[in-house]
């Protein structure tokens, strides 16, 4: 079994936190990709948490999992730029 770590935000700090919120995407009906990515490359150095929240998952076996295959290579850009949920 593998390690895994993860810092908490210090409970009596004035920071503020930046979360990227987002959901209903599909491959399909990606109509706020280009919004998201943009965001996504705006925030980059300052956003805590992205978080996708749902609304996925529906039609993932579609085409012998290849639909999953196309949505997870599509978020992947995303999810991998910060903390994703």
């Amino acid at each position: 079994m593998g390690e895994y770590s993860f810092e908490l935000t210090d409970s009596t700090s004035s920071d503020n936190q930046t979360f990227l919120i987002y959901g209903d995407l599909g491959v399909e009906n990606s109509q706020c990709m280009d919004a998201i990515e943009s965001l996504v490359g705006t925030l980059e150095d300052d956003l805590d948490m992205i978080w996708h929240i749902g609304d996925f998952a529906y039609d993932m076996c579609d085409d012998n999992g290849q639909n999953a295959d196309r949505f997870m290579n599509m978020v992947e850009p995303i999810a991998s730029k910060g903390n994703t949920l």
